[in-house]
């Protein structure tokens, strides 16, 4: 079975078009907000601010991971007492049906 379709530069021409390219800017503006940046960034005042907030991200994703595990625990636990329940329920019924 033959594709011409798939062979046709069209569609590679297609591809590349819909890739965004860079748009020309005016030499120098790449590096002026990097270095702006920089110049926030070497402030004490941004770089405390940065770091606490740093923390209370870290510190959030940790309490949601503890938070995850004990929810984990608790409905592993509840399926073991069913499972329990449901053995000791067989075990009185199996009982009851040998007498």
């Amino acid at each position: 079975m033959s594709f011409p379709f798939l062979l046709s530069t069209d569609l590679t021409q297609t591809r590349r078009e819909s890739i965004p390219q860079p748009q020309s800017t005016q030499t120098g503006s790449k590096r002026a907000l990097p270095a702006a940046a920089l110049a926030v960034l070497k402030n004490p005042a941004v770089q405390e601010a940065v770091i606490g907030k740093g923390i209370e991200v870290v510190g959030k994703m940790v309490d949601k991971s503890f938070e995850n595990i004990e929810q984990a625990q608790q409905k592993a636990a509840d399926f073991l007492k069913r499972e329990v329940h449901l053995r000791h329920a067989i075990t009185l019924i199996s009982g009851y049906s040998k007498r």
